[in-house]
């Protein structure tokens, strides 16, 4: 791996895991079961993915769609494993 590979995967790692620990702090500060409003707010979020268009109006590439809701899964599912 070269510097700029490692510094890229290094940063991409630090936001997952920072995002990570922001839902699972919110998801414990709200009432009821906070793996419920985890999966609650990835779904609300998965839909925002959804309906996001370019700045053009014109739809999204799909596999830009299927990544950011994997990145999403990933997150809310990371965050619900520390719980």
């Amino acid at each position: 791996m070269n510097d700029f590979e490692l510094r890229y995967n290094g940063v991409e790692q630090a936001y997952l895991f920072i995002l990570q620990e922001l839902v699972r702090t919110v998801a414990t500060q709200q009432e009821g079961d906070p793996k419920t409003w985890i999966a609650e707010f990835g779904k609300r979020v998965s839909s925002k993915v959804d309906e996001a268009k370019n700045q053009d109006g014109s739809p999204r590439e799909q596999r830009l769609v299927d990544l950011t809701k994997s990145v999403v899964k990933a997150v809310t599912d990371m965050a619900e494993n520390k719980l």
